[in-house]
């Protein structure tokens, strides 16, 4: 089957996509490997990151982290660049979402997914970005949402809130990390039928 994308082309790029154990991120991982690229599969479920490296096969490998954790995702991109002597891209991919109004979101939930769209997104984009840096250069696209900038749809306030925070780290990281060679992009998806979105879609 011919790719969908033939002037797609990655061969010998080394590539992180956090988030690659379902939904966007596998598909991405899968992208990525057929555009010729080397993938690291990266998820806080372990097992699913693996089944997602063994589809894709000898171009990709797991590993597992939360991204929400320092040591354990500068541990990590540590070791790709060790590995394989360079990080080309990375797909600042992993998500979460507690759907609650206002009134009845807990703070624990609001913290849960702040860790995880904005922290978690901060912390992976600087620990590849300075590899990136020290390596001449390098691509990073963030998964932001059109929620993070149309606003509500309907009571989700805490994933819209981190998702145009994702916007903005972006557009600040774009400059900031310009003279580097590293650039910055997001997408901002709508309604994907994912593991994340089964809910509103079924």
């Amino acid at each position: 089957m011919p790719h969908p994308f033939p002037d797609f082309c990655l061969t010998g790029q080394v590539t992180v996509v956090t988030g690659g154990g379902s939904g966007i991120g596998r598909a991405l991982a899968h992208t990525f490997a057929d555009a010729g690229a080397r993938v690291v599969v990266l998820d806080t479920n372990g097992a699913a990151a693996e089944q997602v490296a063994n589809e894709i096969g000898s171009m990709a490998q797991h590993a597992v982290a939360d991204v929400s954790k320092e040591d354990a995702i500068e541990r990590v991109m540590k070791n790709v660049a060790r590995q394989h002597g360079r990080i080309d891209v990375l797909f600042n991919n992993a998500g979460v979402n507690r759907r609650n109004t206002s009134f009845d979101l807990t703070i624990a939930d609001w913290n849960a997914v702040v860790a995880v769209n904005m922290t978690g997104m901060f912390l992976c984009a600087r620990a590849a970005a300075r590899h990136m840096r020290d390596g001449g250069g390098g691509r990073i696209v963030n998964t932001a949402s059109i929620l993070g900038i149309s606003g509500g749809w309907y009571p989700n306030i805490v994933y819209q809130a981190t998702k145009g925070a994702v916007v903005n780290m972006t557009r600040s990281w774009a400059v900031e990390w310009a003279p580097y060679n590293i650039r910055v992009n997001a997408v901002a998806p709508s309604i994907i039928r994912t593991p994340m979105t089964e809910a509103l879609t079924s």
